[in-house]
């Protein structure tokens, strides 16, 4: 399957581990999914995922780091709406409801609420949507969650594909991969 682009076309990724290539804790940028879409459509790419990422930091990417303009497609991968960031010490930081401390274990018993998180999963997933929309910039939104009755995301990664653990093989990204192009073609 080759579709070609628009020779100067960009793609723009951010998202967690699924987006950053992860397989067995390390990073396979070669079998990658957004490096085996570019590759299909033939055009380049900026992946600014992160491992552990939440959908709290794609939206503070998208809004006040990267130029979302200087794209032609965004494609998110959305995360657990469990995960959050903050700053310490002047740095970003990424929770993951698996870290264990006596602040979070309070957090996650005691004031965290479904109703929160999937309001915040609203916002995150709205905030994207109409930020590309407002650039005229076509996206997917993508997630690993399983399908809810609250948000209709463009696709849903989890389930489909091979996994090594908790993150797709490298033939699990290439499935992701030819998906996610025939969503693109399906938006020319």
């Amino acid at each position: 399957m080759q579709t070609t682009c628009i020779k100067s076309m960009k793609v723009y990724f951010d998202g967690g581990s699924w987006t950053r290539g992860l397989q067995k804790d390390v990073v396979v940028e070669e079998e990658s999914y957004p490096h085996q879409f570019c590759k299909t459509i033939g055009c380049d790419y900026d992946n600014v995922a992160t491992k552990g990422g939440s959908n709290m930091k794609v939206v503070r990417h998208l809004l006040t780091e990267y130029k979302i303009s200087d794209y032609d497609l965004a494609i998110f991968q959305f995360t657990q709406p469990t995960r959050l960031e903050w700053v310490k010490d002047g740095k970003w930081t990424c929770h993951k409801v698996t870290d264990r401390h006596v602040f979070w274990d309070h957090y996650y018993k005691e004031i965290y609420d479904d109703l929160y998180g999937q309001t915040m999963e609203r916002i995150h997933f709205e905030t994207v949507r109409n930020t590309c929309n407002a650039y005229d910039i076509s996206c997917i939104i993508a997630t690993t969650d399983p399908p809810n009755d609250y948000i209709k995301y463009d696709y849903y990664m989890k389930g489909k594909v091979p996994m090594n653990g908790s993150h797709p093989t490298g033939e699990g990204y290439k499935m992701i991969a030819d998906d996610l192009v025939k969503l693109y073609e399906n938006l020319l």
